[in-house]
Parts: structure tokens; sequence; C-alpha cells
């Protein structure tokens, strides 16, 4: 499988960052009767999404040809948010519904791949 491209990743990650944002600050709040994750932990994780699509957004844009820095600093921080993520199912858990236990991981594991694209991109980008 080809490397993509780090300016092409930091899109990636930030449509994706986006997505967790919406999904975590408007969509699932909206239907609190299926999702037991506190409407609270919902919209702070969705505020940190949100920061994560604008750095994603701030690094694809102004980047420069070599946005290594920018991808880095994304990884580790999508490592930390999942990390905050599963512990906040922990936390949770006895409220959580089957839709959380459903949304949660598989978010995670989303993630957890573009961790793994980046990784690679970067161990193969030359050194900047």
């Amino acid at each position: 499988m080809p490397i993509p491209h780090l300016r092409t990743l930091l899109l990636a990650d930030a449509l994706g960052a986006c997505l967790s944002a919406v999904l975590l600050g408007l969509v699932l709040p909206a239907f609190d009767e299926r999702f037991g994750m506190p409407r609270q932990t919902l919209h702070g994780l969705a505020l940190i999404a949100a920061v994560f699509a604008l750095h994603g957004f701030l690094g694809w844009r102004f980047g420069g040809p070599a946005p290594k820095a920018w991808l880095r600093r994304i990884l580790f921080a999508n490592i930390l948010y999942c990390g905050l993520t599963a512990g906040m199912v922990a936390w949770h858990y006895p409220t959580l519904t089957a839709w959380d236990l459903l949304y949660f991981p598989a978010e995670i594991a989303l993630i957890l791949v573009l961790v793994r694209m980046e990784a690679k991109a970067l161990s193969a980008a030359t050194p900047s």
C-alpha cells in the first residue's frame, strides 16, 4: 500500500476531526435518550476534536512543503485523545448504552488506523 503524502494525511485528519466534532457536539446529544455518555463529556470531546480539526487544516494549508512537525503533533494528540475517550468510556461505563459501546470503540479504532498511517508516513518521510 503506498504511503500517503503528509499534507494529505493532515487534511484527512482534519476532516475526520470535523466529523467527530459534529457527531459529539451536535448529533449524539440530540439523541441523549439513546446515548448514556453525559452531555458535558460529549461537548468536551467535541471541543477537543474541533481544536484538532483546526490544527489539521492549519497544517495542511500553512505547513509548507514538509509538514512533519504538524503531523507529529496531531499523531501524539490523537493517541492522547483515544486514551481520554477510553478513560471516559470506563468512567461512565455504568450509564452507557449499547450505542455508546458501538460508537466510541469504533471512533477509537478509526483514529488508531489513521495514527498508524501517520506514523508510517512520518518514518518514511525524508528528514526536515
